[in-house]
């Protein structure tokens, strides 16, 4: 079973593509998967914290696959819960 919780980092040789919290709200709900919309992305300092409930470990992978060419040198920790129906 994959963990509910993990943390990322973009390697530093990454371009410093970063944008703010709605701006990768946005991503995420035009990304063409509609339950992607509710997961919730805050800042604090130097990290970018995913949250909400998706289905699907797949979706959480994703969501996580959306944001992370935009951190530029911010850390990611994915909170999405995987809430299986």
């Amino acid at each position: 079973m994959m963990p509910n919780s993990a943390v990322t980092t973009v390697p530093p040789d990454s371009p410093d593509l970063a944008i703010t919290s709605d701006q990768l709200c946005r991503a995420l709900s035009h990304s063409g998967v509609p339950a992607l919309r509710l997961v919730t992305v805050l800042e604090q300092e130097d990290m970018v914290i995913l949250s909400g409930r998706l289905p699907s470990f797949y979706l959480k992978q994703l969501a996580q696959e959306t944001v992370i060419p935009h951190l530029g040198d911010r850390h990611l920790e994915n909170r999405i819960t995987v809430v299986q129906h």
